[in-house]
């Protein structure tokens, strides 16, 4: 994932799906000043942010539709989608082209691009996405991402038995046998155990004025 941040130069965020939510897994920190900030282990909404759009159209038929017609369209950002035929068919977008776009629909000011980690029948394991301050990515950027995000959410895919079996080993004091970790944090673990031998870019100084944190991940 570093590697993906150090080529767009932007964040880049991995989560999967938790009920009706989406539950960030890892994060790799854009090499700039100014950033989006994500924080592994905290929740966010699908039907507003890039990452959960591809959880929810590329989960398991039965699971897509029942997330489909009823999740919360609540308004979170100034562009979120609350019309239900609308959502009906942004989902069907994102499975058709296979990437999801916000545009501020979390929060304003931020922008993200997401594709599934998707399993050898298709259905998404997990999401990837990078995500930007919206004065410096408009859409059209973010659409130049994809040949770093796509072949990295294949590569993860193809190591995520793996780097779940090595957070295992490495961790030795997590919850015992008879209660096994959760996927997702075992998979957290892993990604970091790799990342560390990732390089990472100089930073670049943002411009005057410039001041951006965002907790909350579009």
């Amino acid at each position: 994932m570093e590697a993906v941040s150090n080529t767009t130069r932007e964040a880049t965020l991995l989560s999967v799906l938790d009920g009706p939510y989406k539950l960030y897994v890892h994060y790799a920190k854009g090499p700039q000043q100014v950033s989006v900030i994500g924080e592994p282990g905290r929740r966010g909404p699908l039907h507003c942010t890039a990452m959960g759009k591809c959880l929810v159209a590329f989960a398991p038929r039965a699971l897509r539709a029942d997330l489909v017609e009823n999740l919360a369209l609540t308004r979170e950002g100034p562009n979120s989608i609350t019309d239900r035929e609308k959502f009906r068919e942004e989902i069907a977008s994102v499975r058709a082209r296979g990437h999801a776009i916000s545009d501020q629909e979390h929060e304003a000011g931020i922008r993200a691009i997401g594709v599934p980690i998707q399993s050898a029948n298709g259905t998404a394991l997990a999401a990837l996405s990078t995500a930007a301050p919206a004065y410096r990515a408009d859409v059209e950027l973010l659409l130049e991402f994809l040949p770093a995000l796509v072949p990295a959410a294949r590569e993860v895919a193809s190591q995520l038995p793996a780097l779940c079996r090595r957070a295992e080993l490495a961790h030795p004091r997590d919850p015992p046998a008879h209660q096994s970790a959760r996927p997702s944090e075992r998979l957290r673990a892993g990604l970091r155990r790799r990342d560390r031998h990732q390089p990472r870019a100089g930073p670049e100084r943002p411009p005057a004025g410039a001041l951006l944190s965002a907790a909350r991940i579009a």
